[in-house]
């Protein structure tokens, strides 16, 4: 998320703080793509504070409607123009499942190439754990979910990828 852009207020999921800068029912033009329609956000959707990417800026959360969920799904978003290249991670709190957080992912992602990304789920006790992990330039580094494994999450799935789709 932009530095200069303001929170409206925070929310706070397990401990886990999350800056709120778009809140459900935003309209947001993208600067790159402001000529195409609106993303649309459904859920709150903002920062956890103090979690620099390799991009500069925090982990961006989006916060669904099951606060007492305690999965988080991490997202490995690819880059919009090179879908082979990571871009950045983004954090689904308050969901129950893979399948609905993809469903809403697919909602809000609605370019062909960022559909279905990688998606990896933490217990939030390990989500914790990576967050307040000294060594977490590794995570920003390596810029990849297999990173999570290198940092001790031993618990740590490998990435969900949706299987493809039978020809008819």
């Amino acid at each position: 998320m932009s530095a200069n852009t303001e929170t409206l207020k925070t929310r706070e999921i397990h401990g886990v703080p999350v800056n709120i800068e778009r809140p459900a029912g935003t309209h947001y033009y993208h600067p790159l793509y402001r000529h195409e329609a609106p993303m649309v956000f459904e859920h709150d959707y903002g920062h956890i504070p103090n979690t620099m990417q390799p991009d500069g800026g925090d982990l961006d959360a989006l916060v669904g409607p099951h606060e007492d969920s305690k999965t988080v799904f991490l997202i490995e978003k690819p880059k919009a123009k090179d879908p082979r290249q990571h871009d950045e991670f983004k954090v689904m709190l308050g969901f129950h499942s893979q399948d609905n957080v993809r469903e809403v992912w697919n909602k809000l992602y609605t370019k062909p190439n960022l559909q279905n990304p990688p998606m990896t789920t933490l217990h939030m006790d390990e989500f914790k754990k990576l967050l307040r992990n000294p060594d977490l330039s590794a995570f920003k580094k390596l810029g990849s979910i297999h990173a999570l494994q290198d940092l001790g999450l031993t618990s740590c799935p490998p990435p969900f990828q949706p299987s493809a789709p039978t020809p008819n």
